[in-house]
């Protein structure tokens, strides 16, 4: 029997749906290779270990002679029971190295812990366990559903490593590139003003060439910072291909030339032009022990001239880096409510069923399994909590932090509605702007990728501002949705009292829930027409 990750083609949902990539990532080892992710180790060990029984679904439709004592069905069951422990083991492997790294790394180590907790939370051992059962039963179209699920939420975990580690990344480019840009801007500064006093015979020969052979130095470290990038990634290149192209330019001749230009071709964007710059600092210094005042004044401002075009090839590089971190936050946010409005539908579902069986003909295992979805609310509050805890934490999101704050309220209101084991119209109806509000937010995330990020505005001696996470467009449509949501909310609520002579508990807290829903509406809107968020 091959082993591989199942792609399936019955895809309805049965116990609950997630959106997975048709893209098998546990099989792309050479682009995480490529990558060059710190967990790619780990990475390598899901790819390796977790090998999920194939069954094919031609082999459910065309019926063979049955094998004696089923051995298909416990050949299966044995490979499902193996990838089961490799799993196991897998976990325990987590668990050791972010126990190693909690003080060297804690950063990376929380990473770890986070993963093994999304893995509790899947309850993936007791999938695993599930589908040893049903293959040993021979119940072979539930086992491919169910591996679904399964191969669903290893992705998952497997892009929560893999987001993490990259998003570190980038965060440490773009803080050294913004430190690279922030000490270019210094030079070019003081460069301007060494050139004027130059031009005019301000100060003497001895204070001009001092002060110019120290902004030679800095350019001269500026130009090894930029480089150290490059270098990470060709040692072993430059040991080689430079090595030789060495030898050849001891020896003397053409090749030792072209191995030279071929170094210089490899350098970081900005790299040459702050090269250059150095070298007409020197001429300018020697210019200015020389008493050649005219000439000096003509290498600064080439030297300027060379500062500020590596300043804008910079700033090119830290635009893309920043649309880049835009690009993979809008995605994580993106996966986390797509994964929460799938629970919750599943929930919503439940809810319908259960309300269906009238209150008095209610049985405790009707009861247990409103408790169940209770629980199962409670879990997604956690998950509002996680994807809400990103987004302040980016800080340009008004509208869509608000929106997802009002999501984790109204689940944390169904959760206490379930577990009352109140499934009428009113929980229902809250459960309904749930899912209206997720999909909405879901929606506005994928137009927000689809969208081309507007070119950012920088003025020629700072950094370049990182641009929104959310457009104003985007936001103010999502304020309105906010504004929609509470006229609705507040109708419902005014027909499901009029009947009531007195108030349930319920109903009093949803009155001043939507108060306070208004109020923060009304802060929101202002914080966007002010600026505050930028």
């Amino acid at each position: 029997m091959a082993f591989g990750l199942v792609c399936l083609q019955d895809t309805r949902p049965t116990r609950k749906t997630k959106r997975y990539s048709d893209e098998n990532p546990f099989m792309r080892l050479d682009v995480m290779h490529t990558q060059s992710f710190r967990l790619a180790p780990l990475m390598l060990v899901v790819a390796l270990g977790l090998a999920i029984p194939t069954v094919h679904p031609a082999e459910k439709s065309q019926p063979k002679a049955p094998k004696p004592e089923n051995s298909r069905e416990k050949n299966l069951a044995s490979q499902q029971d193996a990838a089961g422990r490799k799993y196991q083991q897998f976990e325990k492997i987590l668990l050791q190295m972010a126990e190693a790294l909690r003080s060297a790394d804690p950063d990376r180590a929380a990473v770890l812990l986070k993963a093994i907790s999304q893995s509790k939370e899947d309850l993936i051992e007791l999938q695993f366990d599930q589908l040893i059962e049903l293959l040993g039963q021979g119940k072979l179209s539930s086992a491919l559903k169910g591996q679904n699920y399964l191969r669903d939420d290893l992705t998952s975990i497997l892009q929560l490593l893999l987001s993490s580690e990259r998003d570190k990344q980038l965060k440490e480019k773009i803080e050294k590139l913004k430190a690279q840009l922030r000490e270019l801007n210094r030079i070019i500064a003081d460069q301007k003003r060494l050139r004027g006093e130059t031009e005019f015979g301000f100060g003497n020969k001895g204070d001009l060439s001092l002060r110019q052979r120290k902004l030679e130095r800095r350019s001269h470290r500026l130009s090894r910072d930029i480089g150290e990038e490059d270098k990470k990634g060709s040692d072993n290149k430059d040991k080689s291909d430079g090595g030789q192209q060495g030898k050849q330019g001891k020896q003397g001749g053409q090749q030792g030339q072209q191995g030279q230009q071929g170094g210089q071709q490899d350098k970081q964007p900005g790299q040459k032009e702050v090269d250059e710059a150095s070298e007409d600092m020197k001429s300018a210094r020697k210019d200015i022990d020389e008493k050649k005042r005219d000439d000096a004044t003509k290498d600064q401002a080439e030297a300027i001239s060379k500062l500020e075009q590596a300043r804008r090839e910079l700033e090119e590089i830290l635009k893309q880096l920043r649309e880049e971190e835009r690009d993979v936050l809008l995605a994580d946010i993106e996966t986390r409510l797509r994964k929460m409005l799938s629970i919750q539908k599943i929930i919503n579902q439940g809810t319908i069923r259960l309300d269906k069986i009238e209150t008095a003909k209610r049985t405790r295992s009707d009861e247990l399994r409103s408790v169940e979805l209770s629980r199962k609310e409670k879990e997604l509050v956690k998950q509002a909590n996680a994807a809400l805890a990103v987004l302040k934490e980016e800080g340009s999101a008004v509208a869509f932090p608000e929106a997802l704050t009002e999501v984790r309220e109204d689940m944390k209101t169904v959760t206490n509605l379930l577990a009352r084991a109140d499934t009428g119209e009113f929980t229902q109806s809250v459960e309904k702007d749930i899912v209206t509000t997720l999909e909405e937010m879901v929606e506005a995330l994928q137009k927000e990728q689809q969208n081309k990020s507007k070119p950012s505005k920088s003025s020629p001696n700072c950094t370049p501002q990182a641009p929104p996470l959310i457009e104003m467009l985007a936001e103010l449509k999502m304020i309105r949705s906010l504004q929609l949501r509470v006229n609705r909310r507040t109708k419902k609520i005014d027909k499901l009292i009029k009947p009531l002579k007195t108030l349930k508990p319920a109903h009093k807290k949803a009155i001043e829930d939507l108060s306070k829903r208004e109020g923060r509406i009304v802060d929101v809107t202002e914080i966007l027409a002010t600026g505050r968020n930028r």
